[in-house]
């Protein structure tokens, strides 16, 4: 009885947080929202009420596992296909638009372009019309040419995320969570690591790096014999080694407030989270919301259609939101204190940026294109808001990145100039085209590098 309620529980839960609205283009502060903001307290309520507990209903910690379970080799290979499928370098039909098809000198926010294609592995910066001025390439043979090449890194040639440093040093997460490494400006290979690291990273002003991780395995609480595909936010020295890793599950799980958003979540084994997101507070926000206090990350878990806020010294969900968004990408906190994110809205074939409120998850602003210039990414996804106010939009399946101001007019647009597919038919992935600020140092261009 108990799994029946839960699962009527679940199912409204879903049909609250995927209510949508079928206008487009952006939304002032003014227009009404339409996401139902209570999702998640009656949720929490209908819990509380039915007396609904979990492994951990004491509100002590989770305890470790004890008992060992060994995973049976054709699951765990299941599990990463599974994983990696739909992530591919090229989805779309190539066309005659190439390169940077739209740029308003006045309105759009100037700056270098760090570019990520999944055409090949490395990465490009670009100036404002779409010129060339640096290249960072590494082939897996290179970096780990001892490795053995497992069925998920053969199609697995680029990079996934990118940190570009003021020397010209650059971190870069491999595709398929092969790994992580660090080259110099010339692409020469300072260090490499095989954690499997995958969609996200943050560089700490000390060199740490944060990255989010992955393990396969059993969870004997979870399931005795189907294996999770666990996700952690774990942090790095700046030579790639590891200091410390948090369990996304152990975090849920020791959550009093936010811990019904598992219990709730109906895919207990296999893909249950698909972390996608590393945001390392700054304690901006902590007088109007003590959750996000400096040092947590804000993360995203595509699979649950949930954002949250991680204490890693809990480790504990301290906040967390489900609701108006589908396997969204990319939360962060500005610096008016809105919180960003791509919402893919997979399923519905366009997805559109927001910007929220995040005491009380109002709407601030939105853009979800028109009818004569639609975008939709079903897969990754990534926004940026620039200096002058406008955001930068990475449409990544559809391989094209673009600059809409406020009100919604686009004033700078590129299409991946890179082919992928056997014969070159397709327009490559694009993963992420980040905008450098103007004073990024950049003095290293003009001193000898490749």
């Amino acid at each position: 009885m108990e799994s029946v309620i839960l699962t009527a529980v679940a199912g409204l839960l879903t049909v609250l947080a995927t209510r949508n609205s079928p206008g487009a283009g952006p939304v002032g502060p003014h227009v009404k929202d339409w996401r139902f903001r209570g999702t998640t307290r009656v949720a929490a309520g209908a819990i509380a009420a039915l007396g609904i507990g979990t492994a951990c209903n004491d509100g002590k910690q989770a305890e470790p596992d004890t008992a060992s379970a060994t995973a049976d080799p054709a699951e765990i290979e299941e599990l990463e296909r599974l994983a990696v499928l739909g992530y591919v370098s090229g989805s779309v039909p190539a066309t005659s638009d190439s390169g940077v098809t739209l740029h308003d000198r006045e309105r759009a926010s100037q700056g270098l372009n760090l570019v990520l294609s999944a055409h090949a592995p490395g990465a490009t910066l670009i100036d404002m019309d779409g010129n060339v001025l640096h290249e960072w390439q590494a082939s897996f043979r290179q970096v780990w040419p001892r490795r053995k090449v497992l069925k998920r890194f053969r199609n697995a040639n680029w990079f996934r995320r990118a940190h570009l440093f003021p020397n010209g040093d650059l971190i870069g997460i491999w595709a398929h969570s092969a790994g992580i490494l660090k080259l110099d400006r010339d692409s020469n290979i300072l260090w490499s690591s095989t954690v499997p690291a995958h969609h996200d990273l943050e560089v700490m002003p000390d060199g740490d790096i944060y990255v989010l991780t992955v393990k396969n395995h059993i969870v004997p609480r979870v399931h005795p014999r189907k294996p999770l595909r666990e996700d952690f936010i774990t942090v790095l020295d700046p030579d790639g080694r590891v200091k410390r890793s948090t369990s996304l599950l152990e975090a849920f799980e020791n959550s009093k407030a936010y811990r019904f958003l598992w219990m709730l979540h109906p895919q207990k084994t296999g893909i249950a989270f698909h972390a996608n997101t590393i945001s390392v507070l700054d304690g901006g926000l902590v007088e109007q919301m003590p959750e996000f206090g400096r040092g947590r990350v804000l993360t995203s878990m595509r699979a649950m259609d949930t954002i949250a806020v991680i204490d890693l010294d809990g480790p504990e969900v301290v906040w967390a939101h489900k609701g108006g968004f589908v396997e969204q990408h990319d939360p962060q906190i500005l610096t008016d204190g809105s919180l960003l994110l791509f919402d893919n809205k997979d399923g519905f074939e366009r997805s559109s940026v927001e910007a929220y409120d995040p005491s009380n998850m109002s709407l601030r602003w939105a853009y979800r294109g028109t009818p004569e210039h639609p975008f939709y990414s079903e897969h990754s996804g990534v926004a940026q808001r620039l200096a002058n106010g406008n955001t930068l939009i990475t449409e990544s399946a559809n391989g094209r990145a673009f600059e809409v101001t406020a009100e919604g007019a686009i004033v700078w647009e590129y299409y991946n100039p890179n082919k992928a597919g056997q014969d070159d038919e397709l327009r490559a992935t694009l993963h992420e085209v980040q905008r450098l600020p103007p004073d990024f140092d950049l003095s290293w261009l003009t001193t000898g590098a490749k």
